[in-house]
């Protein structure tokens, strides 16, 4: 998402966290953060 896009409001402001937590109960890991002017989401998860 661009950076300069606003959330469309509402939410409880647990989401990141819990798609951190939930990855980290399955062995892995989700990072959060901008990546030049969007906002980047990426999730390793180990394949078993």
């Amino acid at each position: 998402l661009p950076t300069g896009v606003a959330a469309g409001g509402g939410g409880t402001g647990s989401g990141l966290r819990g798609m951190r937590e939930r990855a980290a109960l399955l062995g892995g890991r989700a990072r959060t953060g901008p990546l030049g002017d969007e906002w980047q989401v990426h999730v390793d998860l180990p394949v078993t």
